[in-house]
């Protein structure tokens, strides 16, 4: 779905510049309507029709992806669906190096458990239309316990100081000091395969 959704966001990316230059050759043939009684060029009715395929071609490609979408919805909101949906595509990557976490000397460490249980129930919570806005953003910028976490194992030396007892304080809090001590100990890690 990522690579479609970028083909997407490009075409949205493209119909915004169309749409803006179109709105400007309107405005002259507007203003030459008004003061000449001049028509509209026949170019710019072409023009005009090309867009407005285009939009409806993208705009029925998404409403396959996506049923929620309303009937006739404006570059606007496309372009909002479109943010959110890369939103879930980087919290599912962060949910999958959670995912991948483990522990070097225990093969079944609780605490990891716990965690695969959280990052399965919020991929279902993602899944749902319209209910995943919040948590994926937590997810993407960090303040989410599960992104915390993979933070802390992935690039603990990148940290600061503070940053990263702000994220062992949130990982101890929501999985136990535990899971907390065995980061910070280096004992987790994340595993490729």
């Amino acid at each position: 779905m990522s690579i479609e959704l970028a083909r997407w966001q490009q075409e949205l990316l493209e119909l915004r510049g169309i749409s803006q230059g179109l709105s400007a050759q309107l405005l002259a043939a507007a203003d030459d309507l008004r003061d000449q009684g001049s028509g509209i060029p026949n170019d710019l009715l072409t023009q005009l029709s090309r867009y407005g395929m285009r939009l409806q071609t993208l705009q029925a490609s998404l409403r396959l992806a996506y049923p929620q979408l309303p009937g006739n919805p404006s570059l606007d909101d496309l372009e909002v669906l479109l943010q959110s949906q890369q939103h879930v595509q980087q919290a599912l990557q962060v949910l999958d190096s959670a995912s991948r976490l483990k522990h070097r000397e225990q093969l079944a460490f609780a605490p990891l458990n716990r965690v695969l249980e959280l990052c399965q129930s919020l991929r279902e919570q993602l899944a749902t239309p319209g209910a995943s806005g919040e948590t994926a953003e937590d997810l993407v910028e960090g303040r989410h316990a599960v992104a915390a976490l993979v933070q802390l194992v992935r690039e603990p030396d990148s940290l600061t100081d503070e940053r990263w007892q702000s994220l062992q304080e949130l990982v101890a809090r929501q999985f136990g000091r535990e899971l907390a001590t065995a980061v910070a100990r280096g004992r987790v890690t994340e595993s490729l395969a």
